[in-house]
Formats: C-alpha cells, sequence, structure tokens
C-alpha cells in the first residue's frame, strides 16, 4: 500500500513538478495515514529515500502494518 501511496504519489509529484506553472499536487489519503503522527520517525526515513527504486527497497526491509492494524490504532483515540 506504502508503494502506491507514497512512493508512486511522489514519484508522479516529481514528474510532474517541470510541468506546473503556479499549480499544486494535492493528495488524498486513505485512513491507513491517520496514525502518521505515532509513526513520523518511519516516515521521515521512508521520505529520506532519493527515488523510487531506493523506496522499494527501503519498504521491503521495513513493511508498512496492515490497513487493519493501523484503523483500529486511530480509532482508540
Amino acid at each position: 500500500m506504502a508503494r502506491v501511496n507514497y512512493l508512486g504519489l511522489r514519484h508522479l509529484s516529481q514528474a510532474l513538478l517541470p510541468r506546473l506553472t503556479g499549480g499544486s499536487v494535492v493528495n488524498v489519503a486513505s485512513i491507513l495515514g491517520a496514525a502518521w503522527p505515532e509513526r513520523l520517525a518511519v516516515h521521515r526515513a521512508l521520505a529520506d529515500t532519493p527515488d523510487f527504486a531506493a523506496g522499494e527497497q527501503w519498504l521491503a526491509a521495513h513493511p508498512v502494518p496492515a490497513a487493519k492494524a493501523a484503523i483500529s490504532t486511530s480509532r482508540r483515540r
């Protein structure tokens, strides 16, 4: 899921940036994103990867928790 929701969006956004003139890129996230403050260090580490391939390697070594677990975590608040 993070491969599409994060790496895919980052890859698309970076490809579009040179073509945008006065525009914006907007992302609407799934419920999995609701618990991001609890995983900020993990998100920063993934964001530090330089490109899509490095991000895929990082995700393979650091699997993202299943969506069901993230949903139950966000509902406990």
